[in-house]
C-alpha cells in the first residue's frame, strides 16, 4: 500500500493591493516603509519600477495582508504603470505640499488611474505637513481635488508619521464600504 501525501489547509488570509502614486520625491517609499512598521528612511534611494512593502491588520476575527505597492514617480516608468495598477482594491494620491508642481501633476495621475479602475475608491494625501514653512499648496486647494473626485483629504508627515495611519485607515473604510471585502 503506498502512501498518499496529506495536505494541510493554510489559513487564507485577504489580500488588499493598494498602489502609491505620485511624482517622484513626494515621500511615496517613506509613507510605504512608514506603514510596513520600517519608519522614516533618511537615506532615499530612487525607486525603479514598483517596490512591494506588506502589512497586516488583525480585524475583528481575522487578519488582512496590504500589499502597498510604491510606484516609481519618474516619467521614464510610466509605461509600467498601467501593468501594477492591475488588481487594485484602492490606491493613495500623494503629492509634496511644499512643491506646487507635484499637485498639478496628480490630477493626470488620478485620471489615468481611473481611466482602468475607475470604481475604485482612493484618497489624496499631501505629503511633508513639517515642512508647513515651505507650503506651495494649500488645503483648501487640495479639498477642492479631492472633493471634484467624491474622496477625502488629508495631510501627512512621513517623517514624522503624522496622519499616516490615519491615511490609510480613512482608504481602508473606503474600500471596505466600497467593495465589502473587509470590515473594520
Amino acid at each position: 500500500m503506498t502512501s498518499q501525501p496529506v495536505f494541510y489547509a493554510a489559513k487564507i488570509i485577504p489580500t488588499l493591493k493598494i498602489p502609491l502614486l505620485g511624482e517622484a520625491y513626494v515621500g511615496k517609499t517613506t509613507i510605504a516603509n512608514f506603514l510596513s512598521g520600517g519608519g522614516y528612511v533618511k537615506d532615499y534611494n530612487m525607486t525603479v519600477g514598483v517596490d512591494i512593502f506588506l502589512r497586516y491588520i488583525d480585524l475583528r476575527n481575522h487578519t488582512i495582508r496590504i500589499q502597498l505597492w510604491d510606484l516609481a514617480g519618474q516619467r521614464r516608468f510610466s509605461f509600467l504603470r498601467k501593468i501594477f495598477y492591475r488588481g487594485s482594491h484602492g490606491a493613495i494620491f500623494i503629492f509634496d505640499i511644499t512643491r506646487a508642481r507635484t499637485f498639478l501633476m496628480l490630477e493626470d495621475w488620478i485620471n489615468d488611474f481611473i481611466a482602468h479602475h475607475p470604481n475604485t475608491p482612493f484618497i489624496i494625501v499631501g505629503n511633508k505637513k513639517d515642512l508647513e514653512e515651505n507650503r506651495a499648496v494649500y488645503p483648501n486647494e487640495a479639498m477642492i481635488l479631492a472633493k471634484k473626485y467624491n474622496t477625502e483629504y488629508i495631510e501627512t508627515s512621513a517623517k514624522t508619521g503624522e496622519n499616516v495611519e490615519k491615511a490609510l485607515r480613512i482608504l481602508l473604510q473606503r474600500i471596505a464600504r466600497r467593495k465589502a471585502v473587509i470590515s473594520i
